[in-house]
């Protein structure tokens, strides 16, 4: 039976089987083809930029690599890892992390710093392998957030990024790669001009470490920035 097309009559009697991965992967596609859309009906003159990203990773064997399996992150649009990895190979990064935002204080809405500041972050924040990713790859969210520093909006580069800081909280179901856990408004209390990195710390319990649970958020924008999976 032929599944796609027009079936909008038949929706409530349709079901689809598939292997959870591939399930993933059609849903991120269908988001993605969404976020695009909504640029478009943003900028209905054609006036956004399409950005392709460099793999940062070369196949030995490109034979084997699907081309048509293209990713994007849309201005405005936000990305985290489903879930961050909370066993005892994270703890040494948890600490890290911990150290590092030490100064950064709860009670504060938001801070300015560089994109490298964001980037080294990001790199000591594991997701966990069992949750899966697919648009949550370090490699190629340091590729974008690189790109973005080369990208000009009123004569200005986004060169900087602002981060928000949270800890004490229970977050204990992984959430799909462009849900995010913001509640109550919180995206509203961080400028949408810049990068944001909303980086919030979970509380151990039921022997699960804590661990920091980073959320990106592209700078609002008339760009696509787009890559291979």
């Amino acid at each position: 039976m032929k599944w796609d097309g027009y079936r909008q009559k038949n929706i409530n009697v349709t079901r689809l089987y598939l292997p959870r991965k591939l399930a993933e992967h059609f849903r991120i596609i269908h988001q993605m083809e969404k976020a695009l859309r909504e640029v478009v009906r943003k900028h209905p003159q054609g006036k956004f930029e399409g950005i392709y990203l460099e793999a940062p990773m070369q196949a030995t064997r490109k034979n084997v690599l699907d081309p048509n399996s293209i990713g994007i992150y849309v201005g405005g649009g936000y990305c985290n890892p489903r879930y961050p990895l909370r066993t005892a190979e994270n703890f040494s990064n948890t600490k890290w992390l911990d150290d590092k935002l030490q100064s950064y204080k709860d009670d504060t809405d938001y801070y300015n710093v560089s994109i490298d500041f964001i980037i080294g972050l990001l790199e000591k924040c594991l997701h966990d392998l069992n949750e899966g990713a697919e648009l949550w790859n370090i490699k190629t969210l340091t590729t974008a957030l690189e790109k973005l520093k080369t990208i000009a909006r009123n004569g200005k580069y986004y060169d900087d990024a602002y981060i928000r800081v949270r800890r004490n909280r229970n977050l204990e179901q992984p959430r799909e790669e462009t849900q995010g856990f913001l509640t109550g408004g919180e995206a509203k209390l961080v400028p949408n001009d810049k990068l944001a990195l909303f980086i919030y710390r979970i509380n151990e319990n039921n022997g699960k470490i804590a661990a920091w649970w980073p959320l990106i958020r592209f700078p609002d924008g008339n760009y696509i920035l787009a890559f291979s999976f």
